[in-house]
């Protein structure tokens, strides 16, 4: 039976709701209180700008807490159990903040335990959203993040079958995890638990940020509560990479948690939309705890379970409350609703979104006239996604949001940017081909993502011409000592990077120089054409059956031996010959070495049972080496066992067909 799932707590979002808890002593019994309890909390109604059906249909409407801010079976019964208790221990937590705050103390105490645990909650806030469940849904060939092949690795290594059990298992690491003592502790224990990327970003955000609790200083201002609300960052991103200064976590519509990086202490004039309150809030978190200026953190004195905290509530100016609200509302674009408690608040909160000129905010991208969500547009502003991005629905956004702001009495307008195509990078439709295999290899759908594997490509190719020439008058020693660190460096590519290198590559082999002064216009359109693909292609057909660690050695491998069998053409016509077969040995090795889990095993296991005197024996009848015989015999027989050695894999029989072809005829060919 399908169980709808929140991946917002319905406590948090009853504190946007009209919702009132009953008083104990107005009933005659614990049992009729619980009964009151439930009666009132299924009432609960909040106000939602709802947008799910399409921006046109946008409308203001009350809604039911029970069935908004999730999906149905996002978790299992054993998750969502452990989340339901980690809810009501941080409940307790918020509740006792919240008292203080209401009560009109200037701060509140949070002992240790509770503020790690405060922490804890925070992240797995963001980590169990919908974005995450996205991410990690479908089979491993399908997970196309671009940690794609640290996830395959960790898959192989723990024998996990899905993608979305190793989201699950990390979170349940996340909950279990003991933070009553030393970082380095829980860390090791973590480690050991979680999926080591997730896990290092655990660490990150439970190490290097601290809490500060903020409301407005104006009674009419409140916080709005987006679905991503606590994925959501304010600081510098661009196709390069990103860094989080702040992240933020609503408590209700008065108090919201902002967690700033304590990395940033003793920059100065930081560029940051709360820069004008980062001393008050920087200061004044942690008593016991400082940044030091290499951004690590000390301690007046060692760990200690029963440390209090004091945290300030911070009552932030209108600008600041509404450049919060301002991050939240552009990063809901792609979602499908916004809570929030009164519409005076939701107008003041649209009406200076709509209003304000900030660089790098309200950036909209005219739909290209070529159809296809394979189009990839970014303007320089930083990551965009592919067609279907925010961008592409800003405007339309935009439209709506103004729309509601009148509604509600406001006279604005939306300002905003329109990039044009000379103030966006283009890349041309990819062919369906290159963009299945480039997803296989992790694409991840983001502009930045292409941008830097295109520009690393670019550079190891001209990198590989470069050497080519300081190398030429050098001794021959001197050259294959070159070639073999080159190999080294490149076969330690991310794989999707090498695949664009081969690719450019190929496309210049005429002209090889060209590489080194070519423009994006005069490559590009050959660097994705389906007619510019290799023997590399059908490792990535095949990568689910091929090592993760082997995958970049076995395209390049492929690559390599087929520019040898056309370099060798004409005095050597067939891959069987002598010429090529020996060649083939020297650069590729033998099959005992291969980047095929199944069949290394299999060609293992035949050298180990073979019969070393027959195998001298016909090594001596033939007049060849007897290394050479051995190997030859291994590989007939793992040919002749193909099919049986690999067993039930999902590709189809042409793939299978063209995977031993490039096994047999390219890189260990059969005398």
């Amino acid at each position: 039976m399908s169980q709808y799932q929140h991946y917002v707590p319905q406590f948090i979002l009853r504190k946007y709701s009209d919702y009132t808890k009953p008083n104990y002593e107005d009933y005659v019994d614990k049992q009729q209180f619980d009964k009151a309890l439930g009666k009132a909390k299924r009432r609960a109604g909040v106000n939602v700008l709802d947008f799910k059906d399409g921006f046109t249909k946008g409308r203001l409407r009350r809604s039911s807490c029970n069935k908004m801010f999730g999906l149905p079976d996002m978790y299992d019964a054993e998750i969502e159990i452990a989340l339901s208790k980690l809810e009501q221990r941080v409940s307790t937590i918020i509740d006792a903040v919240e008292n203080d705050f209401v009560n009109g103390k200037p701060a509140t105490l949070i002992a240790r335990p509770q503020k790690d645990l405060l922490r804890k909650f925070i992240f797995i806030m963001g980590y169990r959203n919908r974005n995450f469940h996205e991410r990690f849904e479908g089979e491993k060939d399908d997970y196309n993040s671009n940690d794609r092949a640290e996830l395959v690795a960790y898959m192989h290594e723990k024998g996990i079958k899905t993608p979305n059990h190793v989201w699950l298992e990390t979170m349940r690491a996340f909950i279990d995890v003991d933070l009553g003592q030393e970082h380095e502790c829980w860390y090791e224990w973590l480690t050991n638990h979680a999926y080591p990327a997730d896990a290092r970003w655990f660490w990150k955000n439970m190490t290097t940020s601290h809490l500060c609790f903020c409301t407005p200083e104006s009674v009419d201002e409140e916080f709005m509560l987006t679905q991503n609300a606590y994925g959501v960052f304010e600081g510098p991103c661009s196709h390069r990479g990103w860094t989080d200064w702040h992240t933020f976590a609503p408590i209700n519509h008065r108090l919201v948690i902002v967690m700033r990086n304590g990395f940033l202490g003793g920059i100065p004039n930081l560029p940051s939309n709360l820069a004008g309150v980062i001393t008050r809030i920087a200061t004044t978190s942690y008593p016991t705890l400082r940044f030091c200026s290499d951004g690590t953190s000390s301690s007046s004195h060692k760990f200690n379970p029963e440390d209090i905290f004091t945290f300030k509530f911070f009552h932030l100016p209108s600008t600041f409350v509404q450049r919060i609200n301002s991050i939240l509302i552009e990063e809901a674009v792609l979602t499908d609703m916004i809570l929030y408690k009164s519409s005076s608040a939701l107008r003041r909160a649209l009406e200076s979104y709509l209003g304000a000129e900030k660089p790098g905010f309200k950036i909209a991208i005219e739909k290209p006239r070529e159809e296809g969500p394979e189009i990839l547009r970014v303007d320089y502003c930083g990551i965009k996604k592919m067609d279907g991005a925010p961008e592409y629905e800003r405007q339309a956004y935009l439209g709506m949001l103004e729309r509601i702001a009148r509604s509600l009495g406001s006279d604005c307008t939306a300002k905003f940017t329109l990039s044009t195509p000379q103030s966006i990078v283009v890349v041309p439709p990819l062919p369906p081909g290159f963009s299945a295999r480039y997803k296989k290899l992790g694409f991840d759908g983001f502009v930045g993502s292409w941008l830097g594997d295109e520009a690393q490509a670019l550079l190891i190719s001209r990198l590989w011409i470069w050497t080519n020439h300081a190398v030429r008058t050098q001794s021959e020693e001197t050259q294959k000592n070159m070639r073999r660190e080159r190999l080294k460096l490149v076969c330690n590519l991310h794989p999707r990077r090498l695949w664009l290198h081969l690719r450019l590559m190929r496309l210049f082999t005429d002209r090889p120089e060209f590489v080194l002064t070519a423009s994006r216009g005069e490559y590009l359109g050959g660097l994705v054409a389906e007619d510019n693909g290799g023997p590399e292609d059908v490792v990535i057909d095949c990568i689910s059956i091929f090592s993760p660690k082997g995958v970049s050695r076995a395209m390049m491998r492929a690559s390599g031996m087929r520019q040898y069998s056309e370099l060798t053409e004409n005095d050597c016509p067939s891959p069987l010959k002598d010429k090529y077969f020996m060649a083939a040995m020297a650069h590729v090795g033998s099959i005992t070495d291969c980047d095929l889990p199944k069949l290394k095993q299999a060609a293992i296991k035949i050298e180990m049972d073979s019969n070393p005197l027959a195998l001298k024996a016909a090594a001596k009848r033939l007049d060849w080496p007897e290394k050479v015989v051995h190997e030859m015999w291994i590989r007939y027989r793992v040919h002749q066992d193909f099919e049986k050695i690999l067993g039930c894999v999902k590709l189809r029989g042409r793939t299978i067909q063209k995977l031993k072809e490039l096994l047999f005829q390219l890189l260990y060919p059969l005398q």
